[in-house]
């Protein structure tokens, strides 16, 4: 049996139907669910938001819970469907060790929020990082630059613009956070995807 084949039974169930139209956002509904083993919530979280598509919250008591529930969620959904909320910090309470790849996931899923996406958000979380105070929506949008292909811009703007966002400059980039630059080729990991871009200028063109 396939797993879209498995999910597709437990969309079936009058249960699950239950709980998907409950949670509308125009309901407002309190539901607990018993007797629940396994990995049996992460499958009944990915056949309610299968029905619905709209924006899920799930909170775990811990990073390491958050993770399992979160790799479960991905077997059984396609994996950009699931977005990860961690904390930024590399260690519990060490507020001065940033870990870039958890900024990065964070912006991601601060990002998608923006963008408001048709088909919802599954984000998986747990109260630390919660608890973690975010950027503004005003705030996030001034501080959101953007490049088209075609657009004239000089290497100089864009190189000063990242230093103003405290990017670092290096040989290679690696993880967000850094650029580098070769000629008329500037190199920029950014925190809102999770590969990095190459932005290539003729004179000063895109």
């Amino acid at each position: 049996m396939k797993v879209s084949d498995f999910l597709k039974l437990y969309k079936q169930d009058g249960i699950v139907q239950t709980i998907a139209e409950a949670i509308k956002p125009n309901e407002h509904a309190v539901i607990k669910l018993k007797g629940i083993a396994g990995s049996l919530d992460a499958v009944i979280g990915s056949a309610i938001f299968s029905l619905n598509h709209q924006n899920h919250l799930f909170i775990l008591h811990d990073k390491e819970e958050a993770a399992y529930f979160y790799n479960d969620l991905q077997s059984l959904l396609h994996p950009k469907e699931v977005l990860f909320f961690p904390t930024s910090y590399r260690r519990p309470y060490a507020f001065d060790e940033i870990e870039n790849a958890n900024i990065l996931q964070r912006a991601e899923v601060l990002n998608n929020i923006n963008n408001k996406s048709s088909s919802g958000e599954l984000i998986v979380s747990y109260p630390e990082a919660l608890t973690e105070k975010v950027i503004n929506k005003k705030a996030l949008l001034a501080n959101t630059f953007s490049l088209k292909e075609g657009e004239s811009v000089s290497a100089g703007t864009i190189t000063e613009m990242l230093a103003d966002f405290d990017f670092e400059k290096v040989d290679f980039v690696y993880e967000a956070g850094q650029y580098a630059v070769r000629g008329g080729i500037i190199d920029v990991f950014s925190y809102a995807h999770d590969l990095p871009y190459r932005i290539e200028l003729f004179g000063d063109e895109i």
